[in-house]
């Protein structure tokens, strides 16, 4: 089987105008290189916005996902200690203990640990995110930095 040379002759055009004088350009442009047809920037970069709107959408679907799992799972905590700390909670109340103050720990013993993750959380997000941006990270696979 023989192989035939690549052909590496570049024609560059900067074409002013609107899509009717690029469709122009495209079709004056179409002939000159045997096998090959024009591309424009926005051809030859369209995996690397298509990369990018879909990792915007799953990492969107992801926070959603994870912020109702942690909300839900912060609901069903504070119900189970509430029902398993009940006769305490009616002892104290009995004791003369207000039931503001009672609120206020329940509310901080909910509060705290949910912020504190949640903080935690964002603060690795931000780190792994920074981390990845200030070392000239892009979304292509194969290394290649585009220039």
């Amino acid at each position: 089987m023989a192989t035939v040379p690549y052909d590496s002759r570049q024609v560059t055009a900067t074409v002013s105008g609107g899509p009717a004088e690029l469709d122009r350009a495209r079709t004056a442009l179409t002939g000159l290189t045997p096998d090959q047809y024009p591309l424009t920037t926005t051809d030859v970069n369209w995996s690397e916005t298509q990369f990018t709107q879909d990792f915007t959408t799953l990492t969107q679907v992801v926070l959603v996902v994870t912020f109702t799992i942690a909300i839900t799972s912060a609901g069903i905590t504070a119900a189970a200690a509430v029902l398993d700390r009940r006769r305490t909670y009616a002892l104290l109340h009995l004791a003369g203990t207000p039931l503001q103050v009672l609120d206020s720990a329940r509310n901080r013993e909910t509060l705290i640990p949910v912020t504190v993750l949640a903080g935690g959380a964002a603060a690795a997000g931000l780190l792994c995110g920074g981390s990845m941006t200030l070392a000239g990270a892009d979304s292509s696979f194969d290394g290649a930095r585009n220039e």
